[in-house]
């Protein structure tokens, strides 16, 4: 990213905390969606959960997105298991 956008995501992201989601590109959905999939932002995998489940709810900011959403979660299932 450009200074310009990395700025941009970074005061979206910062709404986006803030339970403040607004309408944005795909590009900054998915940027954000991986953070949290990473556990950056997050207590733990939990809140990381919590986190994705609040972003689709209740506005769904990006409709043509939504239909990811089961793979979001499905991967973060997969991401907090603990390692034998």
């Amino acid at each position: 990213m450009s200074d310009r956008q990395l700025r941009g995501y970074f005061t979206w992201r910062t709404q986006v905390r803030a339970g403040n989601v607004e309408e944005t590109s795909l590009s900054f959905a998915f940027v954000y969606l991986y953070e949290l999939l990473c556990g950056i932002g997050c207590a733990d995998a939990q809140d990381g959960f919590r986190a994705i489940k609040s972003f689709w709810e209740p506005t769904a900011p990006l409709p043509r997105a939504r239909p990811l959403r089961p793979r979001l979660v499905g991967r973060l299932c997969c991401l907090s298991q603990p390692a034998d």
